[in-house]
């Protein structure tokens, strides 16, 4: 059981689960008699996008109380160090969302409403997966 509270378990594994799961659910949620476009399993880049910010907002928090629990200057400075950047790492993955939703929006549908292959599930998913590695970089830092 200890690979649950490994960081590639809590940072990488979980995410796409939920990711999994979510498209589960959108599934189940459709109306019988609607055609489920199967491309929606695979566009799961805001899901994946919103898990990043969320696991860098979770990050700041937890360090954040440690830094108003700590007495020592030493460590204090050192956590100072540390979250000095989140605030605009938290602003950047922000942002990302913005305009690769934009980019979807966008350039990612055809004309008959469904998603392209490219521009609207694996350009967005890659992106996304980068800055969900980007975020345990930053996290494990």
């Amino acid at each position: 059981m200890g690979f649950l509270s490994q960081p590639i378990f809590i940072y990488f594994v979980i995410p796409i689960l939920t990711v999994v799961l979510v498209g589960f659910f959108r599934y189940s949620t459709y109306k019988d008699g609607m055609n489920f476009d199967k491309r929606d399993f695979f566009a799961a880049y805001f899901d994946i996008m919103l898990s990043s910010l969320l696991f860098l907002a979770t990050s700041f928090t937890e360090r954040m109380i440690t830094l108003s629990n700590t007495t020592d200057e030493t460590i204090k400075n050192e956590l100072m160090s540390k979250l000095l950047p989140y605030s605009w790492f938290i602003v950047a993955f922000a942002l990302a969302i913005f305009f690769v939703s934009l980019f979807v929006r966008k350039a990612g549908w055809n004309g008959s409403g469904q998603l392209k292959i490219w521009k609207g599930i694996i350009i967005p998913d890659i992106v996304s997966l980068g800055f969900l590695f980007w975020a345990m970089i930053i996290v494990g830092r």
